[in-house]
């Protein structure tokens, strides 16, 4: 079971340390999930004073066999090599992160996500699914001239994104926008799958969208009148843009509950579109194709957000050795939980162990 995480920074300036640090805390969480692998994309462009991208680079891809601490030794050692600066500030950057859990191909570098479209990283995908046509999509890529390096099924995502949007570029359509790739991307996927896309075609926007596997939206809006510090308030409706905030996607409630519990339970056949500081929420329609030469142009959704019912303590270990453990002692009061509201408490007996 992969785990899938994104942390996107709008007006509220943070340098590449502190970004590193939220995107391994973030896999941190997931780890109970199970994984042999990790992986992580962040930007690579230059920045002038104000934080602000200068111009678009190919984003930088970190992936490494084994634990999350093998992932973080790994991208410190690259660090320390290209003499990256850590503290290089972004007041806008889109991070993406995943942990891995084999199911085509070997637990490898090479297998672990971000899957990238190529030479130059035009897109990046994360996934937490299995795409059961993979294998027609990657002979029809093939043919076109895509070289494949991995042996998993969701290198075929960000190679069919890359496909997607050369043929549009080529048949005049030059606004074609990131949602409209995806969209079309989502067209010819079978199968069950959270994705979240990255792109330096599109700098500092995420795209993420889903069809039978789980993932949220976290959303995190600064204070217009504490920007200078570091109080946060919490959206109620996610329909605004332009304001300072911090953005989460991840696999899990555990990833996010640390930063907020604002969150959106994105709904199936869903396309989140993570752009200027707005959320855009976008319906997938089968039988919307082309027009013509041009990508379709999807329709949006309102939605609001909800409060997430959840304490910090509660995705941590505590007492217990493994997490498994936890799980097992923790059943009775679960399952308490579960019926609480369609039960009378007051007949429940205490929760014990059955063992």
């Amino acid at each position: 079971m992969c785990g899938i995480f994104a942390y996107l920074n709008y007006n509220v300036k943070r340098d590449r340390r502190f970004i590193l640090d939220i995107l391994f805390n973030g896999l941190r969480r997931l780890e109970y999930r199970g994984y042999d692998s990790a992986g992580i994309s962040i930007d690579s462009y230059s920045s002038d004073p104000s934080g602000q991208f200068s111009f678009s680079a190919p984003p930088l891809i970190f992936r490494q066999e084994g634990n999350i601490d093998s992932l973080v030794k790994s991208v410190y050692k690259d660090v320390a090599s290209t003499k990256l600066n850590l503290e290089e500030p972004f007041c806008v950057h889109a991070g993406i992160a995943h942990t891995r859990w084999a199911t085509h191909g070997e637990p490898s570098p090479k297998n672990s996500h971000p899957q990238t479209s190529g030479a130059g990283n035009e897109f990046l995908v994360v996934h937490n699914g299995v795409i059961t046509n993979y294998e027609v999509l990657k002979e029809t890529l093939m043919r076109h001239g895509f070289n494949f390096e991995s042996d998993t099924d969701t290198e075929v995502i960000p190679k069919l994104a890359k496909y997607v949007f050369d043929k549009a570029t080529e048949e005049g359509d030059q606004s074609v926008t990131f949602s409209q790739v995806v969209l079309e991307v989502m067209r010819h996927l079978d199968g069950a799958y959270a994705l979240i896309f990255k792109s330096h075609h599109y700098p500092n926007e995420l795209i993420a969208c889903k069809r039978g596997s789980p993932l949220l939206l976290g959303v995190k809006e600064l204070s217009e009148d504490m920007r200078s510090g570091t109080s946060f308030l919490d959206l109620t409706f996610i329909s605004e843009n332009g304001h300072p905030k911090e953005l989460f996607l991840s696999s899990d409630a555990s990833a996010i509950v640390e930063h907020t519990k604002k969150v959106l339970v994105i709904e199936d056949d869903e396309v989140v579109h993570l752009k200027d500081g707005g959320v855009y929420i976008l319906k997938f329609e089968n039988d919307k194709g082309k027009c013509g030469n041009a990508l379709s142009r999807p329709s949006s959704v309102q939605r609001a957000l909800s409060f997430l019912e959840m304490e910090v303590e509660q995705i941590n270990k505590g007492k217990y050795e493994h997490y498994m453990q936890k799980e097992i002692h923790e059943q009775p009061e679960s399952l308490t939980t579960t019926m609480r509201g369609d039960l009378s408490m007051e007949v429940l007996p205490k929760p014990r162990l059955f063992f």
